[in-house]
Parts: structure tokens; sequence; C-alpha cells
């Protein structure tokens, strides 16, 4: 299990057949161990990214960052589910999109070129010391 994304999530997303295919070759259900693994190779690449900015934590509160918890979810889900696919070639065009666009969004997003909404916010309840006005604005964005 991730911490952005769920075995269960990844075979709900991709149908239990097609999550069964990608993992093993006989068993009447998705090998949950190789999807976990996979999950966990993807957030290992993102938070390879993330750190490169210097602003967001790691781990951090998905309470804080939603915007940016719900993003990287996308994220990770993009590219664990491309490399669960590239197990069983040819590997679907909008699969490779998706995996691609996430390694985009990662490196802009390590450069500044793009944030997400509440990560500025986050940067002021830092500033603040973490007061509970400062998160409790921040909880109700």
């Amino acid at each position: 299990m991730g911490f952005f994304l769920t075995a269960a999530e990844v075979v709900t997303y991709l149908g239990t057949e097609r999550a069964r295919n990608f993992t093993t070759d006989a068993g009447a259900s998705p090998d949950t161990t190789v999807i976990d693994t996979e999950i966990n190779i993807a957030e290992g690449i993102s938070s390879g990214y993330i750190v490169q900015r210097g602003d967001v934590p790691l781990p951090f509160d998905l309470l804080e960052l939603p915007s940016l918890g719900s993003t990287l979810k996308g994220i990770v889900r993009d590219i664990a589910v491309y490399r669960l696919a590239t197990r069983r070639p040819p590997v679907a065009e909008e699969w490779k999109k998706a995996h691609e666009d996430a390694f985009l969004w990662l490196a802009k997003f390590a450069k500044r070129e793009i944030t997400s909404p509440d990560i500025t916010a986050y940067s002021t309840i830092a500033a603040s010391g973490g007061n509970d006005d400062a998160i409790s604005t921040l909880r109700d964005t």
C-alpha cells in the first residue's frame, strides 16, 4: 500500500480482469503484491522530483496539501499503471501518453514552473510556526 494510492484503487481503475492479466500468469484475482511494488516505485520516482523543489516536506499531511495530494495520486497511478502494462505488451497509447504527461508534470513541478495552490498556503503556515488559525484557514480552502 502506498502513501497516495492503494492496490485496490489501481484494481478499480484497471478493472479486475485487466489487473489480473497484468500481475499474474494464473489465478482468479490480481496479485496485489505486484501492484503495491509498482505503486511504491512510482511514489519513489515522484518523491525524487518533489524534493527537488525544497518547499514540500515528505511525507506531507494530505489534509494540509489536498490539491497536491490529489494531483500526485493521479501521477503515481499513471506511472504505476504504465509499469504494470509493460508486463504484458503492447501498452495502450493512452497509458503511454499518461505516463509521459506524468513525467512532464513532475519535471515542471520540480523546476517550479508549475505549482499547487495549497503549497503557497502551506508556506504561510510554516512561516507562522504552524499556529492553529493558519492551519484552519488552509483546511477551509
